[in-house]
């Protein structure tokens, strides 16, 4: 890209203003970025050659790139253009997260999670990016943007709204929208109305500078009438306006008045006209290499342009010299044209069929060189099908390359494209394959018939079982557990463990398959006794998440559970994502709760150090539960914000929303979950699926701390018949007969809350979680209480006591005292109620702690009030960053970790150190300690 300053840009005040004013605030570290979004001919291309002038002259390294049309097909090409000219001066910085982008840059793509890998390989790039611009001020300017690859412009995107407190710019150009792919025009949207850019529309120039234009380009001479005209012809285009006054030059036309009506009287087609006048008088041949230049765009040089138009070097030689003297090409390194609007006119002059042969030959041409498939699948996307088996091979090798790159969306498009070739009948089902699986990723209801086509074409048992695997896995996601269940019609006794994992998978969220999923147990439970410690982790996973859900012999259920977990390997592979998670919460509701936060801890490190926003959103999501259950609930809410931040997934977000839900009720914040619960439109109906169940149980809390008995209850009985038609019976899973006793107990309807209680007391000791038979028994005290019988209030907080479920242990001495305190026994109520408040405090449980204080009052006590202060003052993500801050974890590890700026890290400690009233890093884990103490 070559220097010009903006003295030279015509009627562009405004924008050079502009880029000026972006410059200077991206070198302060202030968040900037321009997009220039105008058509073709006025001069984008100029503003952004003198944003990247002034940008250098201020000190800033300026990296350059630019999309093309037969270029979009090249996983990350913008982006690996972009940083590979970094690379030239100094090698590349890939510590931490950048280490995330070195796959793009290597020779060789280590085959990625489908699910995740894309957003890894954007996160290294953003933070390849950050180190850049930590060495020198960082300027990225890309032009043609609306040919960019959609990976890139997803990774500019994202940079977008990360620029904060970086100094670095991003400037770009882009055609206004027209005909980009639905999945691209998202992107770009999105990167166009992120809060750090601003969107400038170059105009076209008015009737004066269109005037002073021609007069520089034609003639000084020329008449107001002839300008005009001029004017009118080209719209103020700039680039037409030279191209015109080229033309009137070359007609030798005198600057009179009389020649504005000869030019009113031109077609439109200026360009055209003109640029075909300039080829006329050149050797054929010279057409011909001009469009080999075309064809191959980027990567033309002599050489290729002359082998793909069939000509000699010497002879091809004269012709670029003549292309350049004719203002075709320019004078740069390699072979460019003027303008694109040239280039464009070159190849209208080929028909279709031509130009799809070139592009066919072009692609021949650059794999020869050497050049890896990927680089020129564009031109095979262009070129004719006509059943060529290399064809169909190359675009095998594109797709892969894209997919292991992490570019999923370029890999369908390079398979779909060698099915339409077509392939050799052996290499159909094989295409189709890759292809169902690709699509169902992109979309989780699509590729079923790409798959189902694979598994009819599966010429063996293992390709049929592959298939077979895709198939029921793509079916899964779209929620058509009954299909996918019948696509693993296998005996339980003698399938794979996969096929065993997946089709439990199939049929545990189906209503509809229930009754299939009790058999499929059962097999298991057989498979299970018969192979013993020799079992495969993931059928122990399978078995440990069933035994749990049925409620029953939760020593097996944590026998098998730790067997799967000694092997993460198998449960975090992309076909059992949701399986480690699903695992820990077995843990976690046995109340083993340590055992489940060290395996909580080793999923999070997997997730962050892969770049995987779902898998580190699930660990969140588990973490959240653990704290919520255990009664750590400051730490509950910053990990269900965690999880809520790093992913947006119904699946997922529904069950971190439920926990973070359930943890602002404690905290006393309940017209907060309100709000949280309307922002994302679920507060009224959910969706059939077994995660809204999970918030429709938290929901009925929020409604219950509300006043809103009615809702709470409703809810409630819901919940329960969810619950019971996906057969749970967990009570520590699901309490919700417990919750639905306390809510009619305080509507006066005794004798209904004590049967529920009772039912869930019975559940709860079958399962023998002490957390699960105190929250019961706590229940079944609420309901038993008018009669003022203490005894299963007191058993409760015995229960209790002996739990880490702190929180729960001081809602039942709350509920004790109180009862202590209406049968007159104040001293023993003063006791109990201050043990309460105490425990409730330290848990960040200020609802519960506000109800034993007011408690404490009735029965004669005067009890501090305590301030909301230090841990408890801090907001969830500032206690997020805070924690992992005491741990040692630097400011730049712990936005890698979390996905988020450094900016917004050194925010959230900044306030943290105010709230917990301490000076420096060095305090932090101290204070923390002491306010959860």
């Amino acid at each position: 890209m070559g220097e010009r300053g903006f003295s030279d840009l015509l009627e562009r005040v405004a924008e050079a203003d502009a880029l000026r004013a972006a410059v200077a605030a991206a070198r302060q570290g202030q968040a900037c970025g321009l997009l220039l979004e105008a058509p073709a001919g006025i001069g984008k291309t100029a503003l952004l050659r003198a944003g990247a002038a002034a940008a250098r002259q201020s000190g800033m390294t300026v990296l350059t790139a630019r999309g093309g049309e037969f270029e979009r097909a090249f996983a990350w090409g913008v982006a690996r253009e972009l940083f590979t000219h970094a690379f030239r001066d100094a090698a590349p910085s890939f510590d931490g997260a950048a280490a995330l982008a070195a796959p793009l840059f290597s020779a060789d793509a280590v085959p990625a999670d489908d699910t995740q890998a894309s957003f890894a390989r954007i996160h290294g790039l953003y933070w390849l990016a950050v180190a850049l611009a930590e060495r020198a001020p960082l300027a990225l300017v890309v032009d043609d943007l609306h040919w960019s690859d959609e990976p890139s412009l997803r990774f500019l995107a994202y940079l977008a709204v990360r620029l904060e407190g970086l100094p670095l710019l991003l400037l770009a150009a882009t055609r206004p929208a027209a005909g980009e792919p639905h999945g691209h025009r998202q992107v770009f949207d999105a990167l166009a109305t992120a809060a750090p850019i601003t969107l400038l529309h170059p105009a076209a120039l008015s009737a004066a500078g269109s005037a002073a234009l021609v007069r520089d380009a034609f003639d000084e001479r020329a008449p107001d009438a002839l300008c005009s005209a001029c004017h009118e012809m080209t719209g103020g285009n700039p680039f037409l306006l030279r191209e015109l006054a080229g033309d009137l030059r070359a007609d030798a036309v005198e600057p009179t008045v009389a020649a504005a009506a000869a030019v009113r009287q031109m077609t439109p087609q200026i360009v055209s006209r003109s640029v075909l006048l300039r080829l006329a008088p050149l050797r054929p041949e010279a057409s011909a290499l001009a469009q080999a230049v075309a064809i191959l765009g980027a990567r033309a040089d002599l050489r290729r342009a002359s082998a793909l138009a069939g000509i000699d070097m010497s002879t091809a030689s004269a012709l670029a010299t003549a292309l350049l003297r004719a203002d075709i090409l320019e004078d740069d390194l390699g072979l460019n044209f003027r303008h694109p609007i040239v280039r464009a006119v070159v190849l209208d002059e080929l028909g279709r069929p031509e130009r799809a042969r070139l592009n066919a030959a072009a692609a021949r041409l650059l794999y020869g060189d050497g050049v890896p498939a990927e680089e020129f699948a564009s031109h095979l996307l262009a070129a004719s099908a006509n059943g060529d088996p290399w064809t169909v091979a190359r675009l095998g090798e594109a797709a892969a390359s894209a997919r292991a790159r992490g570019a999923p969306e370029i890999a369908a498009a390079c398979l779909r494209r060698a099915l339409d070739e077509p392939p050799a009948p052996a290499d159909r089902g094989p295409l189709l394959l890759e292809l169902g699986t690709l699509q169902a990723v992109l979309d989780p209801g699509a590729g079923h018939a790409e798959l189902r086509e694979a598994l009819a074409l599966a010429p063996g048992p293992d390709e049929r079982q592959v298939a077979t695997l895709a198939l029921a896995h793509a079916l899964t996601l779209s929620g058509a557990f009954a299909d996918a269940a019948a696509v693993l019609d296998e005996d339980v006794a003698d399938a794979q463990p996969d096929v065993v994992v997946a089709r439990l998978a199939a049929v545990r969220w189906g209503v509809e398959t229930q009754e299939l999923r009790q058999l499929l147990v059962e097999g298991l439970r057989t498979r299970v006794a018969e192979q013993g410690e020799a079992v495969d982790p993931r059928l122990s996973a399978a078995f440990a998440v069933e035994t749990a859900a049925a409620g029953r012999d939760r020593a097996a259920a944590l026998t098998h559970a730790r067997r799967a977990l000694a092997h993460p390997e198998l449960l975090t592979q992309s076909a059992n994502v949701s399986l480690m998670p699903e695992v820990v919460s077995v843990l976690v509701f046995a109340d083993h709760y340590d055992e489940g936060d060290t395996a909580i801890t080793a999923l999070q490190t997997i997730g962050r150090a892969n770049g995987w926003p779902l898998t580190a959103a699930m660990a969140a999501t588990v973490a959240a539960m653990s704290a919520y259950q255990r009664g750590a609930i400051s730490d509950a809410a910053a990990s269900a914000r965690e999880a809520l931040e790093a992913q947006d997934t119904i699946w997922l977000t529904t069950i971190a929303l439920a926990f973070l839900l359930a943890a602002l009720v404690e905290r006393g914040e309940a017209s907060t979950a309100q709000r949280e619960l309307a922002a994302r439109g679920l507060d009224h109906e959910l969706p059939p699926i077994w995660p809204a169940n999970v918030l429709l149980h938290h929901r009925a809390r929020v409604h219950a701390a509300l006043g809103d008995l009615d809702a709470a209850a409703a809810d409630l009985r819901h919940n329960g018949e969810l619950t019971a038609a996906w057969r749970v019976e967990d009570a520590g899973m699901m309490p919700w007969r417990s919750q639905l006793a306390l809510v009619l107990a305080t509507r006066g309807e005794h004798a209904a809350a004590q049967a529920l209680a009772a039912s869930e007391l019975e559940a709860a000791r079958r399962w023998g979680a002490p957390r699960a038979i105190g929250v019961a028994l706590h229940a079944a005290g609420v309901a038993a209480a008018r009669d003022g019988d203490l005894a299963l209030l007191t058993e409760a907080v015995a229960v209790l006591d002996a739990s880490d479920a702190r929180l729960e242990h001081a809602r039942a001495l709350t509920e004790l005292g109180a009862l202590l305190r209406r049968r007159g026994e104040r001293s023993a109520a003063r006791e109990r109620l201050g043990q309460a408040l105490d425990l409730a405090h330290h848990c960040g449980g200020l609802a519960i702690a506000e109800r034993a204080r007011q408690e404490l009052r009735i029965a004669g006590a005067r009890p501090r009030r305590d301030a909301l202060r230090g841990r408890d003052a801090l907001t969830p993500s500032e206690l997020r960053v805070a924690r992992m801050a005491a741990d040692g974890m630097t400011n730049r590890s712990i936005a890698q970790a979390l996905f988020v700026t450094l900016r917004t890290v050194e925010l959230h400690l900044t306030s943290s150190y105010a709230k917990l009233r301490i000076g420096s890093r060095t305090e932090l884990a101290d204070a923390l300690i002491a306010a959860a103490s």
